[in-house]
């Protein structure tokens, strides 16, 4: 969708609710990595809003819940992939309590 917005497709630019249920659709999957890609989606929205690129694109209450929702039911590749799903949640919890510090999200 990024890619067609940024070819011209102006209709076509992602916000937040479009990125929202990328991650809430991950977090409900049974991919092994569900705990760290939407980690990613949401470090691409909050790059794309900071650096001016896409204001839409700001993550909400909603992003970080799907993110941890997506950490907390990671059970698929053992002990292993729930350390990650634990580290990716504890890192998820700690840039919310920074970025709520900065803007009143919480």
């Amino acid at each position: 969708m990024w890619v067609q917005y940024e070819s011209g497709g102006i209709d076509l630019k992602p916000d937040a609710l479009a990125y929202n249920t990328v991650i809430n659709a991950i977090s409900k999957s049974d991919r092994e990595d569900k705990a760290q890609e939407p980690l990613r989606i949401l470090r691409t929205m909050d790059k794309l809003y900071r650096d001016g690129q896409n204001k839409d694109a700001r993550p909400n209450e909603f992003t970080y819940s799907s993110v941890l929702d997506s950490c907390a039911f990671s059970s698929v590749g053992g002990q292993r992939a729930r350390r990650k799903a634990l580290d990716t949640a504890i890192f998820t919890l700690e840039e919310l309590r920074d970025d709520s510090s900065e803007c009143n999200m919480i």
